[in-house]
């Protein structure tokens, strides 16, 4: 978690990996080195060989933030080692955040906030806890 932003909330940068040059060479970073992972509230687990994290959902309308940050729409997950990525759970106007994964039971434990959204009302959500 960085410095809040212009809008005061904290910017999340996601995780990704980088290529590291041998000792004592002369390294650029460029676009191209970047291997992106997860977005945001990323658990690893399997040794770090694998991630489950919060993602941009497809089925709650779509927030534009100053951090950039998803509207918490879907959980994945990402299998680093074969590169093999799905969701694991996205349901109609309902947000994720997870709280805990026990790789020992096999569970993953997370909270919902399921929306509805007002009669005559476009913009306005109210979340239920």
């Amino acid at each position: 978690m960085g410095s809040p932003g212009a809008g005061g909330g904290g910017i999340d940068y996601g995780f990704t990996a980088i290529s590291i040059p041998e000792e004592n060479q002369a390294y650029e970073i460029i676009d191209k080195d970047y291997n992106f992972i997860a977005p945001r509230s990323a658990i690893f687990y399997d040794y770090s060989s694998k991630v489950v994290y919060i993602g941009e959902g497809n089925k709650i309308p779509h927030f534009s933030q100053p951090d950039g940050s998803s509207n918490n729409g879907m959980i994945a997950y990402r299998d680093l080692t074969k590169d093999i990525y799905g969701v694991i759970l996205e349901e109609d106007f309902t947000s994720y955040k997870i709280t805990k994964l026990n790789e020992q039971d096999n569970t993953l434990e997370f909270e919902t906030i399921k929306y509805t959204i007002p009669e005559g009302c476009s913009s306005g959500i109210i979340g239920d806890y």
